[in-house]
């Protein structure tokens, strides 16, 4: 089918339109917008038995993807990726489902939830209880 001069210019304007309303319906909300990155934790900070036990966990959070790496001494690292959704928000929490879950081994699978808490003051994220620092963007 061929769309002449006259009648491409509505259906330029009507696509321009539905992209406009996709690009504003994929916006992050201030609290999502907040935890897309790196966040890392490890037990080497203030902790005399860094040289004895290691442990390192990094998250990565970005448009609805995400990634966990976890590295125990003497261990076999764990690593995860797949894609979230908010389940539930509030100012200052997030609650995440995750799922199209990729790992060799992992506890984490389709349907585990996160519990984020924003710690937009020091610019920290707890995840499931444990505080995490940004540590990429």
């Amino acid at each position: 089918m061929i769309i002449s001069g006259r009648t491409r210019v509505p259906f330029l304007l009507l696509a321009l339109a539905l992209g406009g309303l996709f690009v504003a319906g994929c916006e992050l909300s201030p609290n999502e917008a907040y935890f897309q990155g790196y966040w890392s934790f490890a037990n080497e900070f203030d902790n005399p038995q860094a040289t004895e036990v290691h442990l390192l966990q990094q998250w990565w959070f970005g448009g609805g993807q995400f990634q966990y790496y976890r590295e125990v001494w003497a261990g076999f690292p764990e690593s995860v990726e797949g894609r979230y959704r908010i389940l539930d928000e509030t100012e200052d929490t997030i609650t995440l489902e995750l799922y199209d879950v990729h790992a060799a081994r992992s506890a984490l699978d389709d349907g585990s939830q996160l519990a984020l808490v924003l710690e937009r003051e020091t610019d920290m994220l707890r995840i499931n209880r444990t505080l995490y620092y940004r540590s990429g963007p």
